[in-house]
């Protein structure tokens, strides 16, 4: 069974089909074109264009994105890129590191280091996020 969406997602999946419209020199944008890019039923699509108007996210009258909504954006392509590189580095085949009296090698070493990094940076998106969730409030 498929994975739902979070709402965040959702969000983000219409602000994408607005710019691909937006990159395709459209006049008028369509919910039906969001609708289908973003996969969504055309009922709920508009219910969270309308929720995403209200948030400040999208504009009402062209549906164009707003500076609030491209800041949006950014920050959830940031947190997809950070959950991105946390899954290649767990997925590759790395070395755990040994138990206290054997020699850990530099390979185990550079992979705690990489881990490490992304886990701060992680950090600093998720008190990114919580402070923009708040804004958004």
């Amino acid at each position: 069974m498929k994975e739902r969406r979070t709402l965040q997602q959702i969000y983000y999946d219409i602000l994408t089909a607005i710019m691909k419209e937006n990159d395709n020199d459209t006049q008028r944008i369509r919910i039906t074109s969001i609708q289908l890019s973003s996969n969504l039923a055309f009922d709920k699509c508009k219910e969270h264009i309308n929720s995403m108007i209200k948030y400040n996210l999208i504009e009402k009258e062209n549906l164009c994105i707003t500076k609030k909504g491209y800041s949006f954006y950014e920050a959830f392509t940031k947190i997809i890129m950070q959950v991105n590189q946390i899954q290649a580095i767990f997925s590759g085949s790395v070395v755990v590191p040994a138990p206290n009296n054997t020699k850990v090698t530099t390979d185990a070493l550079d992979y705690i280091e990489q881990v490490n990094e992304v886990l701060e940076n992680q950090v600093k998106l998720s008190q990114q996020w919580v402070k923009f969730q708040k804004e958004m409030k």
